[in-house]
């Protein structure tokens, strides 16, 4: 059974949910970084951030590693107490 989380709502704006498994918040977040052409053209492995972006990881850019450190941050189980 997947753990649903709650989403920050600057995690929600961009993932377009405010609840969801917690295995499917990176999923959501590439669908946004594809949808709106945020990966690097020079280098895949890298996101260029746009303004919501931005409001949920912190920095201009990131590696496609750091994004689920940065991202677990703003999530929270459903009894509110953080998933990490």
């Amino acid at each position: 059974m997947a753990i649903m989380v709650k989403l920050s709502p600057e995690l929600a704006a961009v993932a377009g949910t405010d609840r969801c498994p917690r295995s499917k918040v990176s999923r959501l977040l590439w669908d946004y970084i594809k949808a709106n052409k945020l990966q690097d053209p020079e280098d895949g492995r890298r996101v260029l951030c746009d303004a919501k972006m931005k409001a949920v990881m912190g920095v201009d850019s990131l590696s496609m590693f750091e994004m689920t450190v940065r991202h677990g941050r703003r999530v929270r189980r459903r009894n509110g107490s953080s998933s990490i």
